[in-house]
């Protein structure tokens, strides 16, 4: 019997866009946008069917714009 090899899961590469400026920002240059803010996870919690542990973080684009995203 032959079982085939479970997939192999290979990372994309992540990067944020701004819909303003059309700048966009890889994990480094995401990381050092200056933090907003950022939600807590039982604050994200209220809006998800299935339980997570996800932070949300607004960080300030270049041009003055606010981003967020999965932290």
């Amino acid at each position: 019997m032959n079982v085939a090899s479970p997939a192999r899961v290979i990372p994309a590469a992540w990067s944020k866009g701004c819909g303003c400026c059309r700048s966009t920002y890889g994990r480094q240059a995401w990381a050092a946008l200056p933090l907003a803010l950022s939600l807590p996870p039982a604050s994200v919690q209220a809006y998800l069917s299935v339980p997570a542990d996800w932070t949300v973080e607004v960080r300030t684009c270049s041009c003055g714009a606010m981003l967020a995203a999965l932290g």
